[in-house]
Order: C-alpha cells, then structure tokens, then sequence
C-alpha cells in the first residue's frame, strides 16, 4: 500500500508518496516543478519528513530523477522511520539469517541436555546468552545475543522465538554511522554463514536516557527488500563458532568493502553445473585478493625471478628490429610477445596456488579426501608436491582461457573439484587473515564445506 505524506522540499510544498522501491515528490502547485529543477540530479543526502502524529523519518537517497509527468522520483538504500528523538543508542535485530545461525531452538535443545530444569520465562523475559565487543568508527560497539521477549512488543509480536541481536554505541543522532553499524552486522552474517542470501532483516532502534529505554523508530533497508532468504545447506550451529565471534565482527568491521561475488548463490557448490564461468572467475579473484592482503604470507614466492626473465625477454624482443621483416613476421611478433606475458601471468597464478596450499597445508589435511572424492581423482592426506603442481597448472590455465574468451562454458566434475579446492582454500586464507589457527580453520572449513567431520565427531563423541 502507497504511504503519503506532507513536506517542504527546497521551498516548494509538496507531497511525498511511498511505494515498495522508490518514492515520489509531487508539488502540489502545477507550475512549481520548475523551482526545484536545480535540484534534480541531487544524490546522497538526507531527506527528512514528517511520517506520523509528532514522529520523523529520515530517508537517505542515493540518487532522484524527473518524470514526465512533472514529479521526482527518489530511489532510497534506506529509511529510519517513526522516530520521536532524533538520538539513538542502541539497536536490534532480528531475522530469517539470524533464526537460522543462532537457532534458538538448538541452543535451548542442549542446555535442555545439560540442565535438569530450567525456570526460564520467555514470554515477557529474555536471556541474554552471549556478548562480545568491537571498536567501529573509534567507539567501542557492544554485540549482545539474546533469546525470549516474545510478548516483548505485545501485539506487534508473531509469537515465535526468535535470536535477537542487540547492538550498543555511544548516544548519537547520526543516522549514516547506524546505517554503516547495521550494514556491518549485515557483513557478519554473510561472512559467517557463508551465504549472500540472507534475505531482510527487522531492525528496531532505541534510546535511552536516565536509565529509561524507549522503542524510536526503526530502519527499512531498501536494498534487501526483494532479497530473498536461502537457509543453510550446512550444519551450521552457532555454538560450534561460539570461540570465533568476536574475531568475525572484529573482520567485519575492519573490512566494509568485503567481496561476496565468490560467494554461492543458491547453496552450496559440487559439481560441474554448479558453476559458471562467471563463479570459477570471481573464486579465482577473491583468491588472489586474498593473496595480496595477506603478502608478507602467501606472495614471498611469488615468481618474482620468473617475472624478470619474462620483462628482459620482451625487451629484448622489442630491441631486435631485425626479427621482424614484413607485416606478416610483425604479427607473428606482436602474437609472441603476448603469449609470453599471458605464460608469465599464468606461471605467477599457478606459483601463488602452490605456495598459499603449503602455508595452509596443515588446515586442509582432514578435508583432501572430501574435496577429490571422485575415484579417478582421489587424494587423501596431503597433496604430494606433482598433485599441487598440477592442480595448480590446470586451473591458472582454465582462468587464463576463460579470461581470453577462449574457455569452455561448462565444467566436467573433475574441473569442479579443482575449482572447490581453490574455493575452499580462498576462505581457509581468509580465516587465517581473521585470526584462527590451522585447526580452528580446519574445523570451521569442515561446517561450511562439509570437507571434513571433525566437528561431527566432537559432538557425538
């Protein structure tokens, strides 16, 4: 349904109408259009308006256009409606994303296990089961998971049990720091379930002043409206990455600009159908991004000898006027000389999958024989120095034909377990830049992969 509202925008008097992706001003004066036209390629502001009996909303748009029929459209990342004050100190979140990582239902299911009873009331009350704390923006952000409150909002409530996250910062009425600290929490989730899909998420915000807190306002995330939510393929339960949390929201803040397009977008990843040419590109490139922000690790071998080799021998190419005699000999050339770059690029590719296996080695030993699981391939313990060599050769050589338009646009299952390894190996190192020793990687890797069952048998053992 269309929310319409009143506003002054630069002057004019006008109406705000709202709909599902987009809003609209419309002057109420025909004629007045012309007095905003200045104003038509506005972008990245704040547009503030009146939403309710003595409540505000603030919407940030990102860019704004004319209709023909003389009104502007708006397109907004985000709302923070219905606010009585324009100071926040808190918020809380809560969503499909969240039901699904933190599962209330397993985490009550073993306490359940492990308590004879429990005097836990959680229609009015909640538990607060978990807390860690970050530093964002130079302030220190308080992350608190909690269960219960289901009759919290009294008749607004769904009466289900949901996780909630609840996130506290210093008293601000800076609504693009919330939006950052949101889209953070957004970042973590991603990151720790290893899934884009996440789908929307409610976000309710709260201020409080002399020991009162009071519900003001909430934000609508236009970006994720249509999004839809995929749940875990894994077995994904909360308490197996309970230790590493804190170093996940610490990654997460200190990385806004993260790359999710090596992600899986609809589950998880096996055989050849299941990527493109497109997914075995992006895997490839978040693995070199992974490589050069982690150097001092993964690129101290990185073909630098190699690279010399291949500059004197352009050079010397470009030197020796005399290799080329008529236009047929300068082609034959100029297709060397690219030839020679393309094996150069390709030998620094494959060297740097080689080296990161051997840094990571000991994180993967469990998971060998779950990722090369077909019989012609199978490997189990550690890849001998020819298996790498090899795996290494096949897939810098696959990325450098795909790159030059001359890859095939199918995979066969072998290509898929090359490319698999090379994915799990890409977030192996990215655990390791987070923070986590070879078997925490290892067990971790073994939950989002399901490459090993480390975890599995510490449960039932």
């Amino acid at each position: 349904m269309d929310m319409i509202s009143h506003l002054i925008f630069h002057g004019v008097d006008s109406i705000l109408v709202e709909k599902d992706d987009s809003m609209y001003i419309i002057p109420k004066t025909n004629g007045d259009i012309e007095k905003i036209r200045q104003h038509f390629y506005d972008h990245d502001f704040i547009l503030d308006f009146n939403s309710g009996f003595e409540s505000k909303s603030f919407a940030y748009i990102e860019r704004m256009q004319l209709e023909p029929d003389s009104h502007v459209q708006l397109f907004p990342q985000y709302i923070i409606r219905d606010c009585f004050k324009s100071k926040f100190t808190d918020f809380e979140i809560t969503g499909n994303a969240i039901d699904d990582f933190f599962s209330p239902s397993l985490y009550f299911f073993k306490r359940a296990k492990k308590e004879e009873k429990s005097d836990l009331e959680l229609l009015y009350h909640s538990v607060t089961v978990d807390e860690w704390t970050f530093e964002f923006e130079g302030q220190i952000v308080k992350v608190s998971l909690s269960f219960g409150g289901i009759l919290q909002r009294g008749i607004a409530s769904d009466l289900k049990l949901h996780a909630r996250l609840t996130v506290e910062f210093s008293r601000t009425n800076d609504i693009q720091f919330i939006y950052r600290l949101y889209a953070l929490i957004i970042r973590f989730i991603k990151i720790i379930r290893y899934e884009i899909n996440c789908g929307p998420f409610c976000v309710d915000l709260y201020d409080e002043e002399e020991g009162k807190k009071t519900h003001n306002g909430y934000l609508q995330d236009y970006s994720l409206q249509n999004v839809k939510f995929n749940r875990s393929t894994n077995y994904m339960d909360y308490t197996c990455f309970k230790s590493y949390i804190q170093r996940f929201l610490k990654f997460a803040a200190e990385n806004p600009n993260y790359s999710f397009n090596h992600y899986p977008h609809n589950g998880a990843r096996f055989l050849g159908r299941h990527y493109s040419s497109l997914d075995f590109i992006s895997v490839f490139s978040a693995f070199e991004n992974e490589c050069s922000a982690n150097s001092k690790l993964f690129e101290k071998n990185n073909a630098s000898d190699m690279n010399c080799v291949r500059k004197r021998l352009l050079k010397l190419i470009d030197e020796s006027d005399s290799l080329a005699m008529n236009d047929d000999e300068k082609t034959f050339v100029d297709l060397a000389k690219e030839r020679i770059k393309q094996l150069g690029t390709q030998y620094g590719q494959k060297m740097k999958i080689v080296n990161a296996y051997k840094v990571m080695m000991k994180s993967l030993e469990n998971s060998i024989e779950h990722i090369f699981y077909l019989l012609e391939f199978s490997r189990e313990g550690h890849l001998a120095d020819e298996d790498i060599n090899e795996i290494a050769r096949m897939l810098s050589e696959q990325r450098g034909k795909i790159a030059h338009g001359s890859g095939s646009c199918g995979f066969s299952d072998m290509d898929a377990q090359r490319i698999r390894f090379l994915e799990i190996l890409t977030h192996a190192m990215m655990l390791k830049r987070l923070g986590l020793d070879d078997s925490d990687i290892e067990r971790v890797i073994g939950v989002v992969f399901m490459c090993n069952y480390i975890v599995f048998k510490e449960q039932i053992g």
